[in-house]
């Protein structure tokens, strides 16, 4: 009695039978997946870019449509400030959002091999130095640009609201990333404590580096607006990481409640 073709062809030398050939797709496909699956760090960073964007373009449209409204007849090239908000805000938004995540990233991995560390490995440290590094570049080309054109000052209110608008869009997906399920309840706290930390810290960055420079903006402007950057970055970073640790910390007393009345 003669086979079926293919009953036939499965049992040729070197093919195996029709399910070895079933192992043999599934084991290939499950190649391809992992060989194109998106890492951890990978996957992470490339959200920070999405998040990062938004953060920094929503905050400084609002900003900038108010400053129009309120600037209308000093006549300014408004068409060319936009587009400078537009390509600038995005970037520094991506800085703040990439430098913090990969900082985040480095200080959760350090302090899980030794716990120790984390006295200098925490989400607060890391946000600090993350901080820091974003805002030198930005601050740098955001005072000598937006310093040279001939208008009244935006206000330091509306600079500390951007700001501080623009972490809080960059904490929440962050915050998220890195496990953080009360979210809301830090964000609120950490909001309180940044704002009264910025009635003191922003009129010192703003208001006295633009006191000091002067007539000497051109040739001083990138050296004092990559300090003021930094100071800037620094403190946002130190926001983002304070929603990141009081997150943690009401997630940790959540699940030690909930043991002790199971």
């Amino acid at each position: 009695m003669s086979l079926p073709n293919w009953q036939a062809r499965s049992r040729l030398p070197g093919l195996g039978d029709a399910s070895g050939h079933d192992e043999v797709l599934a084991w290939e496909i499950a190649v391809l997946r992992r060989g194109g699956r998106e890492s951890e760090t990978g996957r992470r960073l490339r959200a920070c870019v999405k998040s990062g964007a938004i953060a920094g373009f929503v905050p400084a449209a609002l900003v900038f449509a108010v400053y129009v409204f309120e600037a209308w007849e000093w006549g300014m090239p408004w068409l060319r400030i936009a587009s400078v908000v537009a390509v600038f805000a995005p970037i520094a938004g991506v800085l703040l959002a990439g430098c913090v995540e990969v900082m985040v990233m480095w200080s959760d991995r350090v302090a899980r091999a030794w716990w120790p560390l984390r006295v200098i490995a925490n989400p607060l440290m890391a946000g600090l130095v993350g901080g820091v590094v974003a805002g030198i570049g930005p601050g740098a080309v955001g005072v000598p640009v937006f310093g040279s054109y001939s208008g009244p000052f935006l206000g330091t209110p509306e600079l500390a609201c951007a700001c501080i608008g623009a972490a809080a869009l960059v904490v929440v997906p962050a915050a998220r990333r890195s496990g953080v399920r009360r979210i809301a309840v830090a964000l609120g706290l950490a909001t309180v404590i940044a704002a009264a930390m910025a009635a003191v810290v922003t009129p010192v960055v703003v208001d006295e580096a633009f006191a000091q420079i002067g007539d000497g903006l051109q040739s001083q402007g990138a050296m004092i607006g990559a300090v003021c950057g930094a100071i800037a970055g620094g403190f946002l970073g130190l926001y983002v990481g304070l929603v990141i640790v009081l997150g943690r910390v009401l997630d940790f007393g959540w699940r030690d409640r909930a043991r002790r009345i199971e």
